[in-house]
């Protein structure tokens, strides 16, 4: 029988960036929240009980928007309950979604010298609430920075947690370095045991209910865990109603010892058992930011940004690491002082877990759903618009850099550890530049245009007449440039070249399209004589299916796909996501327009669906065989495989057409999709930048 002689208890307030209030008025308050802990943690710091008041800062970004508003006395006092152990401040920028790559996350830990450096704070923790799971590159980023141990208090609302929780284990990252890990409870738990409401509630219903499950699971150690809130919820404050509610707990003697706690004191309780602890190893693969799939346009821009920001970081590295003088460009130092941390963090508060407001199911067309909506695509906007700005000013201080050009020829950037051959069409206002040749304002920024809408392939026109020009295809090395000349520049008209042919070959493909409901029945790979289409299976490849609940009779009928027990008996709630619903599914009826064209690098070819309705990718397990065969980011292992025990299968996003290449060549970013450590999407970015010589 579990024999659990201290209970940990830690409180802070959940960050949610919008949910229960517009993102401006959340930003606010969590200041406000800050400012009250800190005037608790003042009250009872004279207090050496277990029960005094303790407060857990839950990110960073609320607090450097603190430390940025709050006073220099204000500061100091946080400075002294900090450092009296009153007040830990942890370590992740916010509670982060799996949306992150490696080298994101790496960013999001940035904060972490300014607050160690300039304010002396001990930063040795880590916690994510609600979201279902980190990438597997995490452990490895939280040892580099500083961290021993991370807690996750996942939200098992469609997803789930992995093991059986709560669970004490070393996670063990890329390097088989290990870093402490907790899969601990809901961040509700400790008001719903009755903590700081009802002792009766705690004693005589909760408490042995919480023994049962330890006992279930066979949990090992006399030290357990428990996160909590403000009564408000999600968004809430500091609560001073605890520190009494202990203090009386403790005074009969009773267990658990409760202690009042931060993370910090709850790791080091922790320590001793290290060594018995299990190691396990993989990604907590995630189904909470399945916002991401409802707003697909601006999770593709976020990409292209994240790019950009990586572009620009590694120009204006070589060009600042140089001896010339900074006036070689006059604007680049600026633009990285003024805009980098900016156009990082709105990139970072996209990929946040937050994705609309609390009523937006129930309520989509208020005004608070669309106010919300408004801001957190607003953050992938402003990331789009600084990275946009960083790059090209970045771009604009290696052509000024390149020598023997002229100003009318073009420079083509490859920001990629291996040579790329590439060809694309020359916008209009490149090729004739806006203003004057030496403007390194308007006209430079003008360069940055986007006027075609997103997804819009490279070569394909509407216009019957168009003519192109087009860089001819040009070998890039690996981190270099070429320029070429103007005259090397090709014209290129897509109507001469394109057909409507249901059958597209090459010397190593032959693919069989759709013309009536789109899609590809059949992809013969000549090389492998393989068949890769499973005509069997009912959807085609590159189709799409619309899916949604078979019963309209059910309200909502969403019941029927998820539903939330939040007053459930059990310690362990069950999550909502309930598999095995009737689905309704519908694919296009026709083909709006079908058209191959053979382009100067492959067969580019582009079909238009009707699609009325909004699409996803449902759940993988449930999709045909080749749709998860051809699914998801590029990976080196299995699906499924390399997660930790017991997490959610990773979700596959749907992909867009490839373009079939002529004999001995490679389709276009295929070389990047080869590469087991690419984490990529397909077709959201070109893995080049092109820059004019305009300054």
């Amino acid at each position: 029988m579990a024999r659990i002689e201290t209970l940990y208890f830690i409180h802070h307030s959940h960050t949610d960036i919008g949910y229960t209030h517009d993102q401006p008025i959340v930003f606010d308050l969590h200041e406000r929240f800050i400012s009250q802990a800190l005037a608790l943690a003042e009250r009872h710091a004279g207090s050496d009980s277990d029960g005094a008041f303790r407060w857990t800062v839950e990110n960073t970004y609320v607090l450097l928007r603190w430390l940025e508003h709050a006073s220099p006395s204000e500061i100091a006092r946080f400075q002294a309950m900090e450092k009296a152990g009153r007040i830990e401040v942890t370590g992740m920028f916010a509670n982060l979604t799996p949306l992150l790559d490696a080298d994101q996350l790496i960013e999001t830990f940035a904060p972490l010298r300014t607050l160690r450096d300039d304010y002396g704070f001990t930063i040795t923790s880590a916690m994510n609430c609600d979201v279902n799971g980190e990438s597997w590159s995490l452990p490895d980023l939280l040892l580099d920075a500083g961290i021993e141990g991370f807690t996750m208090a996942i939200n098992t609302h469609f997803g789930g947690a992995p093991l059986a929780r709560p669970d004490l284990f070393h996670w063990q990252g890329p390097s088989g370095r290990t870093v402490l890990a907790y899969s601990g409870w809901p961040y509700d738990q400790g008001w719903r045991y009755g903590i700081g409401r009802s002792h009766d509630d705690f004693e005589q219903v909760w408490w042995p209910r919480v023994l049962a499950r330890l006992d279930e699971i066979d949990y090992p150690l006399p030290v357990v865990m428990v996160q909590s809130y403000h009564p408000f919820g999600d968004n809430g404050s500091a609560f001073d109603g605890f520190v009494a509610w202990i203090d009386a707990w403790n005074a009969q003697g009773k267990t658990p010892h409760i202690k009042f706690a931060t993370p910090r004191q709850w790791w080091a309780a922790v320590k001793p058992y290290a060594q018995q602890l299990p190691v396990y190893s993989g990604d907590w693969t995630d189904y909470w930011n399945f916002g991401c799939g409802s707003s697909a346009r601006e999770q593709t821009i976020n990409r292209q940004s994240r790019a950009r920001l990586r572009n620009a970081d590694a120009f204006a590295a070589a060009m600042l690491a140089t001896d010339a003088p900074p006036s070689a460009d006059p604007w680049l130092a600026r633009s990285l002082a003024l805009h980098r941390t900016e156009a990082w963090d709105n990139l970072h508060l996209w990929d946040e877990h937050t994705w609309g407001a609390d009523l937006a199911v129930s309520q989509p067309d208020s005004e608070d759903t669309a106010s919300q909506w408004n801001a957190k695509a607003g953050f992938a906007y402003k990331a789009r618009s600084l990275s946009l700005m960083l790059q090209r000013d970045a771009l604009a201080a290696l052509a000024r850099r390149v020598g023997g050009a002229k100003p009318e020829d073009l420079l083509l950037v490859n920001p990629l550890p291996w040579p790329q051959t590439m060809t694309f069409t020359a916008p209009g206002h490149l090729l004739k530049p806006r203003g004057t040749a030496d403007d390194t304002t308007a006209g430079r920024h003008f360069q940055d245009r986007r006027t075609k809408e997103v997804g819009r392939h490279v070569f394909a026109s509407d216009d019957p007449a168009a003519v192109q020009t087009i860089i001819p295809p040009t070998t890039v090395p690996a981190f270099g440039y070429v320029v070429v000349e103007r005259a090397a520049l090709a014209e290129f008209a897509p109507a001469a070249h394109t057909s409507e042919a249901a059958v597209v070959a090459t010397a190593r493909h032959r693919l069989v399209f759709d013309r009536e409901q789109g899609g590809v029945v059949s992809w013969q790979d000549r090389a492998l004589n393989h068949e890769w289409v499973d005509a069997t299976a009912g959807y085609p490849i590159n189709g799409f299916v619309h899916e949604e609940v078979a019963d309209r009779d059910t309200l909502p009928p969403r019941h029927r796909l998820f539903h939330m027990k939040w007053d459930s008996e059990q310690v362990e709630r069950a999550r909502g996501w309930k598999p095995d619903w009737r689905a309704r599914r519908r694919t296009p009826t026709t083909v709006v327009s079908h058209r191959v064209c053979h382009t100067p690098l492959g067969i580019e070819v582009v079909q238009v669906l009707n699609g009325a309705w909004h699409c996803f990718a449902a759940d993988p397990d449930r999709l045909p065989a080749q749709l998860r065969r051809l699914g998801g980011i590029p990976r080196a292992v299995a699906h499924g495989a390399g997660r930790s025990p017991g997490s959610n299968l990773p979700a596959l996003p749907v992909q867009s057409a490839r373009r079939a290449s002529p004999a001995g060549s490679r389709p276009a970013g295929d070389a990047r999709r080869s590469r087991p450590d690419s984490r990529r999407l397909p077709r959201l970015f070109h893995g080049a930048e092109l820059g004019g010589l305009l300054q």
